[in-house]
């Protein structure tokens, strides 16, 4: 059994290329996720200052 690399080699840069576009969508849709941030206003104080 031998394989003929000029009738495989289309084949071959098909999935190559193939491969090549899912790693980089991937890329770019990671890229626009955003981290949502929580954050605690309980610590803080809604008391005016008096100006001393």
């Amino acid at each position: 059994m031998t394989i003929n690399l000029k009738k495989s080699l289309p084949n071959i840069m098909k999935i190559l290329v193939m491969m090549l576009i899912i790693f980089t969508l991937t890329i770019v849709n990671n890229k626009d996720i955003e981290e949502t941030i929580l954050t605690s206003s309980q610590g803080l104080s809604n008391k005016k200052l008096d100006g001393e």
